[in-house]
């Protein structure tokens, strides 16, 4: 211990670690402590940053922005190696950096964005849905554009799905206003003239699908008047060879085989009686062709 000049008492060594500072004291400025000291000096140090080989720009492109420099005094990495550290973490979950296109004409680098997203390898990676009845060849068709639109598989699906949606309510919506307009016109007839219109494109060797592109440009109610129109004149067609020939191309003895089946089978005569549609025109067919024979037979008379 040494006295001081002011009849104090100091540790000997003022200038030692942890000895009092009666200057700083006495002005009120104590010294920072050791610890303070050395968190400061660490603080300073950690700015690997801003000195070799790094140097970091502190460059703002705007007044806004963060410049490179404060981006990582804000995650807070300590050295280059936690950077890197965090980097690779990053990549390890999203399976790798993605990196954007160039431009529009970067092709590559729509690729690997499209593939990084989802898009299937090929055209043939796309499930499109295609509704009942549907022979697929718009589905086939649609696969390569979506893959170079770049569509992921769950887009191009709930796309098709949509557009399949979309498609039957307008169908429902035809279906329903030609009803509406048949029912209008044709009354009690109604049923029974579809019947005839079925068979009349039957008869002609369509089905369905072509009967709907010939509807979308002339109309399904007036495609409907259309064959129901033609229905007899086709079976009279039938029976011109010889007069044999009964309606729909089939001969008499048919006409007469069917009428006989419909009556010695109880499950036909119980359709019949409860008012079947087809089965109620085929019967009325029946019922007009013995009758025309019947007309025939007492002129000939």
């Amino acid at each position: 211990m040494t006295e001081t000049t002011d009849g104090g008492v100091g540790a000997a060594g003022a200038d030692g670690a942890g000895a009092p500072d009666p200057v700083a004291e006495l002005m009120g400025t104590p010294a920072a402590p050791a610890a303070a000291a050395e968190a400061g000096a660490a603080d300073a140090g950690a700015k690997w940053w801003e000195g070799e080989p790094f140097k970091v720009s502190a460059e703002k492109a705007d007044a806004k922005a963060l410049s490179d420099a404060e981006w990582l005094a804000n995650k807070g990495f300590k050295s280059f190696e936690d950077a890197v550290k965090s980097h690779r973490a990053l990549e390890g979950k999203n399976g790798g950096a993605v990196v954007l296109p160039k431009d529009p004409a970067d092709k590559a680098g729509y690729d690997a964005l499209y593939k990084a997203l989802g898009r299937p390898d090929d055209p043939k990676g796309y499930e499109i849905p295609v509704p009942e009845g549907d022979d697929g060849k718009l589905a086939e068709a649609f696969k390569p554009v979506a893959h170079d639109l770049g569509l992921t598989a769950a887009q191009a699906k709930g796309l098709a799905e949509w557009l399949n949606g979309t498609a039957a309510e307008a169908g429902e919506a035809n279906a329903a206003a030609a009803r509406e307009a048949l029912q209008g016109e044709w009354g009690e007839k109604m049923t029974a003239n579809l019947e005839l219109a079925r068979r009349g494109f039957t008869e002609m060797g369509l089905d369905n699908a072509a009967v709907n592109k010939i509807a979308q440009g002339y109309g399904l109610a007036e495609t409907m008047k259309l064959f129901a129109k033609l229905a007899p004149a086709l079976g009279e067609a039938g029976s011109l060879p010889g007069g044999q020939g009964g309606g729909f191309g089939k001969s008499a003895e048919q006409i007469a085989q069917r009428k006989h089946e419909i009556v010695n089978t109880a499950e036909l005569r119980q359709k019949l009686y409860d008012g079947d549609p087809a089965l109620r025109a085929e019967w009325d067919e029946i019922a007009a062709f013995e009758a025309e024979r019947a007309e025939a037979a007492l002129k000939a008379a």
